[in-house]
């Protein structure tokens, strides 16, 4: 093992070669340790060099020799000691290139760029090559005769000095290395609290010493900043502050409480005697105080990195704030402070209770609530039924998706039908008990995977619960997943169809009840799919409604019937072709066009035309609704409102509607005997006909007994299979000609 001593005045004391050099240096500062190599295969020459030195001092730290005197007793000085400051390096020793090749292995193998090498030799004009100079960061090259003890007490300081700065450069650069580590680490936090905590170890960890220190935050505004008696929250705490977190008693009565408001009224940082308080303001309504015990003296390089990283802290502190504001918009319902579906996806995705369950709940007739009292009072509701939600015991967590639409996750399945009857009670808006109804649909954690999935299960059984009416629950059952999926693929099927017009229209004849002439006839749309299995119109046509298909269809419809209705003329020249219009495309602006339109292509008259509307399009009783059926009138077309008496039968609007004609509905038909309502319910629709003088037509007659009731209660027209089943155009044609 090398061997090693301090230069002290007159005497040379060799020290004991286990105890650290550093600690024999008699001083704290890293800078001022100076330890020299010295690598000579000659005593005589280590023995020179430390006589030369003797007393010298070297920016007022005494210097600390090692001895090597081979180059492989040198490599392993290297290896095993650290912070060498200076090598006096002999160039020839063991062989000529020893020297040069340690040099190489010094900043190749041990990569030691910092320490200073001084070539010494005792040959004159043996001297290395410049490039090998420049190349290895060769300080010095001198001979061993010329080397007085002023030239050798110049050529080290001078190399102690590079060494220092050098040095100084590296720990500047690993000090920025760690801060924007640092700054990172503190990135990757999330939240205030998490964050806050992780600026009490970074600090401490800048300034060597134990994380024992408090994060206070004050939000102060310019007339409270100087009020010593304003409060200081405490976010985050750690080490023996550990349990200050929250206990606002103890911390106002501790010295650190005067310590952290001093730093807030003045603003900067105050260093003081086993005490550092670390302020930094990211915005303006937000400030903070960082204290920290730091019962060493800490450094100037320290407390610039410090300084500089605290900085950082309110870049970081600032983005966390953005962050949090983000995240709140991004997860957080800004009304109701609820989760939006984002967060409530973020929610689901940790897991739920086995035995717990997703409820969306929606309210019934919300937007009309909203229509007559106002969006301010819709909001107040809102907001009142997101504290029941949320503060119920059974609700995990709860959730507002949009609108009226609200989400909760409950513990148990089991307490679903007692938490419906919880939330239905009555609720106080505005001084005001209202008694609301919703509809629910539920999905448990075994129907869905992933927290997406869960939430769509939901939302079917949602879809379901309101199509059943108000105050309805539905729960989730992969069935009807099958049945979505089966609906989509129809819905595929059905604009394909209407694409390639794959459709066909049937006709079933209208006969007079006392003539038994025809009359008219009704076009009756079907459809087979591309399995050529006829699909009900009871199942296709609401598809269409809900799809937007219908306007396509229905166009589709009512120029094929205008088409084929001039074979029929040929044959019956006053027969009347009626054609079934939904309320969507009575609501169509451009209707009236399309009927204009489909008449004049077909060179055909309005009075051909008879128009069957659905209760649904009459009780709108809307001003519009009225002027539209009046062109209509005027274009010549006939009015029937159809399936009249199943739907929301409006008198008040009857004999406001420009109608020609009530339909009655095949159900009241089907039933009629003398000792069922049925009969009564038609009896008493041909009396209003008769009332508002209008022609009253049955649909669905099957048997001569519904035939003759009819025609003894005085209706005027009917179709049915007692007098002909719905039939194509060409059998319609040859059923005509032998009527």
């Amino acid at each position: 093992m090398p061997r090693w001593c301090v230069v002290d005045d007159d005497l040379i004391e060799f020290a004991d070669e286990d105890e650290p050099a550093a600690s024999l240096a008699g001083t704290n500062s890293r800078y001022l340790v100076r330890k020299i190599l010295i690598v000579d295969d000659d005593e005589d020459v280590h023995l020179a060099t430390e006589l030369a030195l003797r007393g010298q001092t070297f920016d007022g730290a005494s210097p600390v020799f090692l001895h090597a005197y081979t180059s492989e007793e040198a490599f392993d000085c290297l290896s095993n000691e650290p912070d060498i400051a200076v090598i006096l390096l002999d160039v020839v020793m063991e062989s000529e290139e020893a020297g040069l090749l340690l040099v190489r292995q010094i900043r190749e193998i041990l990569d030691l760029q910092n320490v200073r090498i001084i070539l010494r030799t005792g040959q004159p004009g043996y001297a290395p090559e410049l490039d090998t100079i420049s190349k290895y960061d060769i300080n010095d090259y001198k001979t061993k005769s010329e080397l007085t003890r002023e030239k050798l007490y110049t050529a080290i300081i001078t190399a102690l000095r590079s060494y220092n700065q050098l040095v100084r450069l590296d720990h500047n650069r690993q000090g920025l290395t760690r801060i924007i580590q640092s700054t990172n680490n503190l990135m990757l936090k999330e939240g205030l609290h998490e964050f806050a905590e992780g600026v009490i170890t970074q600090l401490a960890g800048f300034m060597g010493v134990d994380p024992d220190g408090l994060v206070c935050f004050g939000a102060y505004t310019a007339d409270t900043a100087s009020d010593s008696h304003m409060p200081v929250k405490v976010i985050a705490s750690a080490g023996r502050y550990a349990q200050w977190m929250g206990q606002t008693t103890e911390f106002e009565k501790s010295l650190i409480w005067q310590q952290v408001h001093k730093c807030f009224e003045q603003r900067e940082n105050i260093l003081s005697d086993g005490v550092s308080c670390f302020y930094f303001e990211p915005e303006s309504h937000a400030r903070y105080v960082v204290y920290l015990d730091t019962p060493t003296s800490v450094g100037e390089d320290e407390l610039r990195m410090v300084k500089m990283f605290t900085h950082n802290i309110s870049l970081c502190a600032k983005n966390l704030s953005l962050l949090e504001q983000l995240k709140r918009i991004a997860y957080e319902d800004t009304l109701t402070g609820l989760l939006n579906r984002n967060g409530l996806i973020e929610y689901l995705n940790k897991g739920i209770p086995e035995t717990g369950a997703l409820l969306l709940i929606d309210l019934d007739q919300f937007s009309m609530l909203n229509d007559t009292f106002g969006i301010d009072y819709g909001d107040t509701l809102l907001c009142a039924l997101a504290e029941r939600y949320q503060h119920h015991p059974n609700v995990l967590k709860a959730g507002r998706l949009w609108a009226d639409q609200f989400a909760l996750v409950v513990d148990s399945n089991a307490c679903i039908q007692d938490l419906i009857l919880d939330i239905s009670k009555p609720i106080n808006v505005k001084d005001v008990w209202r008694l609301l109804t919703f509809c629910a649909g539920v999905s448990f954690p075994d129907t869905g995977s992933t927290a997406n999935e869960l939430v769509a299960n939901a939302t079917i059984a949602l879809k379901r619960a309101k199509k059943k009416g108000v105050s309805q629950l539905v729960y989730f059952n992969t069935r009807m997943v099958d049945e979505l999926r089966d609906r989509s693929m129809m819905l595929s099927e059905l604009k394909e169809s209407l694409d390639n017009q794959m459709f066909t229209l049937m006709y079933q004849p209208q006969v007079d009840l006392n003539t038994h002439q025809v009359v008219g006839v009704e076009a009756l749309c079907r459809w087979r799919n591309k399995q050529n299995e006829q699909v009900s119109p009871d199942v296709f046509i609401p598809l269409a409604e809900q799809s937007g298909l219908i306007l396509s269809l229905g166009e589709w419809v009512l120029h094929k019937a205008l088409d084929d209705l001039h074979r029929i003329r040929c044959i019956k020249p006053f027969v009347r072709m009626a054609v079934n219009v939904s309320t969507l495309q009575f609501n169509d602006p451009d209707f009236e066009k399309v009927v204009s339109n489909a008449l004049a292509l077909a060179g055909l008259s309005g009075n051909c035309l008879d128009i069957e509307i659905t209760e649904s399009v009459g009780v709108l009783g809307s001003v519009e609704v009225e002027e539209k059926l009046a062109r209509l009138k005027k274009l010549g077309v006939m009015i029937s409102i159809d399936d009249f008496g199943t739907g929301f039968s409006s008198l008040s609007y009857l004999d406001k509607l420009s109608a020609d004609q009530l339909k009655i509905d095949k159900s009241f038909v089907s039933c009629m005997n003398p000792i069922n309502s049925g009969s009564n319910i038609a009896d008493m629709i041909v009396a209003l006909g008769r009332k508002f003088h209008l022609n009253v037509i049955a649909e669905g007659i099957e048997t001569e007994e519904q035939f003759n009731a009819l025609k003894a209660q005085g209706c005027h027209q009917g179709q049915g299979y007692w007098f002909s089943k719905p039939l194509v155009i060409d059998d319609l044609v040859n059923w005509l000609e032998q009527k």
